[in-house]
């Protein structure tokens, strides 16, 4: 999936969050970061719907940023949202230690 994520990055997309799998590290950020050039092809609601499949990469998501500067704000915004979501999902999976 990776090595066919630049020439066809929407289907790629499309099929990790159709899949059950979690996401790899280095999917993730590819994908995070097609999010972040395109921020309103992708809502929040996307990322909270398929949070179960996005690693803890809390601490990577700041690296990550758009192409375009327009667009900063609007991902610093989405990045913040996704590190609380992750965040919240890390301490659900501590509480019932899965």
């Amino acid at each position: 999936m990776i090595r066919h994520f630049d020439k066809l990055p929407e289907k790629m997309i499309d099929a990790a969050m159709a899949s059950e799998r979690p996401w790899s590290a280095q999917l993730a950020i590819l994908i995070l970061t097609h999010i972040a050039n395109n921020p309103y092809q992708y809502s929040r609601t996307v990322l909270l719907k398929h949070v179960m499949l996005i690693p803890d990469i809390a601490d990577r998501v700041d690296s990550i940023k758009p192409a375009e500067d327009y667009k900063l704000n609007l991902w610093q915004t989405t990045a913040a949202f996704l590190k609380r979501i992750l965040h919240i999902k890390k301490e659900i999976l501590n509480a019932f230690n899965v």
